[in-house]
């Protein structure tokens, strides 16, 4: 077994090595990038004892060096932890197996062979902690217009809800104007707190004007159920509303991106973006050259995803979306080469990536999906069954009352509650409890 290898360089050097190498590289190896390919650069190699005084590879780094010359596929991760900290990490790999990591640390590229996935996994998941719950059941495919015109909504209901709780009002959903909604989509900017700020920069260039977009949208949008109204004004359906009241401040974003070369080089590339507000809220966003997938996922599911796509299984693996059967063939005509670690991250928040041609694979549905990095392995639950020592979560899909003849009132704000078929009883939406 090779000994593991860990060094820092400038990002600026990755260029001096390609030229230390002296050969052919992979077109996605970060050693396209760099602009230090002077002498001065192969200087500070030799003094970091990476080049020998000739200029030459050391042989202790020939491995980790072609290994980063030569991969066949890469995955990327961009992390907000919420408090105003960006981290990226990069894992290589090759064709015969190997993996090679690059994490961006303070501005200089710390790489490691192999890799530290594990690592990597563990602190992600005490970030965003580690539970088979969510909040709510929600999985949409729609255009992009759809998406826009929801995430224009979904705003606009959020910030009502800020200024009532601000105000110690009753929370109610609001009728949303169509200008109001242009007007939101009209006025683009780089506040990723806002859902249609993160969805314009997944989908840009934009093509196409907020007024040519917005009829036929919401005609879908309420066609699938997710808004109702008139020509004049529209609301949220239930399941939106509840989204809006779980996703009201955005505190950690996450983005994976992956790709792999085809035999012809062709480079196929894979990726989503996840906003938490909470431990069981969680909004996945995968959007493609016609669609956008909006999805509810819980933490270990999320979980389970960057160790798929860390750990390189999607480079055999077929692209399969859960609970759509169905397979996407993702490649791009013009493929771009990925960019090499930045080390411009400073105090912001990390900006989604450009679209993304492609869904998101899960772990292969054979395999229930397990946490053994985690210091300890479980069971995915199946999704609406709880353990009987448990408190149930509230409902997946808010619904109607069984009989509209039977009424229950809630005891601590009078206001009527819902009757919950899926575990037979009452709900009350504006206390968020069961009675």
């Amino acid at each position: 077994m090779e000994n593991n290898i860990e060094f820092v360089v400038r990002p600026e050097l990755l260029g001096a090595i390609k030229n230390a190498l002296g050969r052919e590289i992979s077109g996605i190896s970060p050693f396209h990038y760099g602009s230090e390919g002077s002498q001065a650069g192969v200087n500070e190699l030799v003094s970091a004892g990476i080049c020998n005084p000739n200029g030459s590879i050391v042989d202790n780094y020939l491995a980790v060096i072609d290994a980063l010359a030569t991969p066949r596929g890469f995955t990327r991760l961009y992390f907000n932890s919420g408090v105003g900290h960006t981290f990226e990490y990069i894992n290589y790999f090759t064709s015969d197996g190997r993996t090679v990591s690059i994490t961006n640390d303070e501005g200089s590229q710390k790489i490691n062979y192999p890799d530290i996935n594990d690592k990597i996994i563990e602190g992600i998941g005490q970030n965003i902690g580690d539970s088979i719950y969510r909040s709510l059941e929600f999985d949409e495919e729609l255009s992009h217009g759809e998406a826009l015109v929801l995430a224009a909504m979904l705003d606009l209901q959020r910030r009502s809800l800020l200024k009532t709780i601000s105000d110690d009002k009753e929370i109610t959903p609001i009728k949303i104007s169509k200008d109001k909604v242009i007007n939101a989509l009209s006025n683009i900017d780089g506040n990723y707190q806002w859902l249609t700020n993160i969805i314009a920069k997944i989908l840009e260039p934009a093509t196409t004007e907020p007024q040519e977009i917005f009829s036929e949208a919401m005609d879908g949008l309420m066609a699938k159920g997710l808004v109702y109204g008139s020509g004049k004004s529209y609301v949220l359906d239930d399941n939106a509303f509840f989204i809006s009241r779980r996703m009201l401040t955005i505190d950690k974003t996450l983005t994976i991106t992956s790709g792999k070369l085809s035999d012809e080089g062709e480079l196929d590339l894979a990726g989503f973006t996840c906003l938490q507000t909470g431990i069981h809220d969680i909004l996945m966003i995968d959007a493609g050259p016609d669609s956008v997938s909006i999805k509810t996922l819980s933490s270990s599911a999320l979980l389970d995803l960057l160790f798929f796509f860390l750990k390189g299984d999607f480079l055999q693996a077929e692209y399969e979306v859960e609970n759509v059967q169905q397979e996407v063939q993702a490649s791009s005509p013009s493929p771009p080469v990925p960019p090499a670690p930045s080390h411009q991250y400073q105090q912001q928040q990390a900006p989604p990536p450009q679209q993304q041609y492609q869904q998101a694979p899960p772990p292969q549905q054979s395999q229930q999906p397990q946490h053994q990095q985690h210091g300890h392995t479980h069971q995915q639950q199946p999704q609406g069954q709880y353990p009987s020592h448990q408190q149930a979560p509230p409902p997946q899909h808010p619904p109607k009352p069984q009989s509209p003849a039977q009424f229950v009132t809630c005891t601590t704000c009078g206001q009527s509650a819902t009757h919950i078929s899926q575990h037979d009883r009452w709900f009350c939406y504006k206390c968020n409890k069961y009675l």
